[in-house]
């Protein structure tokens, strides 16, 4: 599948088009896979609940996967190589050490984008355990692709939680009753500019995988991004 023929520009400043919901999913699903394997391998690295150690070690699986041919479309010929902590430029150009966990790049850039720098599935990583929580989830990392830190370019990106606790293993049903709670009187929903409910977009491909949620937001400046939340445990 070329990333050529897929999508139109849209008019919003700044915005590439979408990429196809099949390469969205061969990606998720790669993922899953590729965490399936870490954990049948290197549990001991995902007990040391080190965020930076997991996502790593997560990476060296999901390149496996790529390059094996694992996931139909998840393949060199559609994907580059995943790489971890690449940095790209903020929106507003004060930053040009912007780090997003995980970046992927297209392997052939597409024609109608014009900074390819920008053209790439984007995913934060974070854990969630005792100490670590969901206003953790959302202030480092929700916040960064709705303030111009990450994917400003991009009308979806991603973001990963390794969960170390049983309450929260279903982002749908977290995040609808995150959202709900209120902060200084302002409901969580309305400060990530999130209109409509959590919702699933995709089944879970394994055993210590959750469904993939869908979060939809308003960002400044900028046209919506949706949010696909893949959670690990």
């Amino acid at each position: 599948m070329a990333f050529s023929s897929l999508g139109k520009a849209p008019v919003a400043l700044q915005c590439n088009p979408r990429w196809h919901r099949t390469l969205l999913e061969a990606t998720e699903a790669a993922i899953y896979l590729a965490w399936t394997r870490l954990k049948e391998q290197s549990d001991s690295v995902i007990e040391a609940k080190d965020e930076d150690r997991i996502t790593n070690e997560l990476l060296k699986e999901l390149r496996r996967v790529r390059k094996n041919g694992d996931i139909a479309r998840f393949i060199p010929e559609i994907f580059s190589v995943p790489t971890r902590d690449s940095k790209v430029e903020s929106l507003n150009g004060d930053s040009i050490d912007q780090m997003p966990d995980i970046t992927i790049y297209p392997a052939n850039p597409r024609e109608v984008v014009t900074d390819e720098t920008q053209d790439a599935l984007f995913y934060e990583c974070k854990v969630l355990d005792g100490k670590r929580n969901l206003d953790r989830y959302r202030k480092d990392g929700i916040d960064r692709f709705l303030d111009g830190r990450y994917a400003w370019a991009m009308p979806h990106a991603g973001m990963i939680a390794y969960v170390f606790e049983r309450r929260n293993t279903c982002p749908v049903s977290s995040l609808q009753s995150y959202f709900s709670r209120l902060l200084d009187g302002v409901p969580i929903a309305e400060l990530v500019g999130c209109e409509e409910q959590p919702s699933k977009v995709f089944d879970a491909l394994g055993v210590n995988v959750a469904d993939v949620a869908l979060t939809r937001h308003k960002r400044k400046k900028l046209p919506m991004i949706d949010l696909r939340h893949l959670w690990l445990f």
